[in-house]
C-alpha cells in the first residue's frame, strides 16, 4: 500500500490561499507534516484557477521539492499540465493522479505515465461522469 499525502489541492482554502499569495510557509508545512505523518507521496494540485494552474503548479513543485525528499504525485485533469509537471519533479519515482477514461484524454495520460515510468492513479469515470453501477 501507498499512502498519498492529499493535502495540497488548491480546492483546499487554506492552499488556494498560499497558491495566490505565494505563501512557501504554508506548502512546506504541509508537505513536512505529511511526510512526518508517514506519506509515501506528496500530491500536488494546482487546479482552482485553470487560467493559473501551470504557473502555480510550477511554483508549488519547486516549494514542495525544496522541503521534502518525497516523490511528487502530480495530479491534474491536464494532460498538458501533468506534461510540464513531469519535466519539473527532481525525484526519481513519480505518480499522475488522475487518470479517468474520458475520451481524448485517457491514452495521451496513459503514454505520459509509460514514457516517465510514472505511477498512475486512476478515476473509474468516463466522458458520462462517475458510473452508477458496478457493472457500468
Amino acid at each position: 500500500m501507498l499512502i498519498i499525502g492529499e493535502r495540497i489541492n488548491a480546492t483546499r482554502k487554506s492552499i488556494g490561499r498560499a497558491l495566490r499569495r505565494r505563501d512557501a510557509e504554508a506548502l512546506e508545512r504541509e508537505a513536512r507534516a505529511q511526510a512526518e505523518a508517514g506519506a509515501d507521496f506528496i500530491d500536488v494540485n494546482a487546479a482552482s484557477d485553470p487560467s493559473r494552474e501551470l504557473e502555480n503548479l510550477k511554483w508549488a513543485l519547486q516549494v514542495v521539492q525544496q522541503s521534502t525528499e518525497l516523490p511528487i504525485c502530480l495530479d491534474s485533469a491536464d494532460p498538458d499540465v501533468l506534461r510540464a509537471g513531469l519535466q519539473l519533479t527532481s525525484a526519481d519515482r513519480v505518480m499522475l493522479n488522475s487518470a479517468t477514461a474520458e475520451e481524448g484524454k485517457m491514452q495521451e495520460v496513459m503514454a505520459l505515465a509509460a514514457d516517465a515510468g510514472a505511477l498512475l492513479v486512476a478515476l473509474a469515470m468516463d466522458d458520462k461522469g462517475v458510473p452508477g453501477t458496478a457493472d457500468r
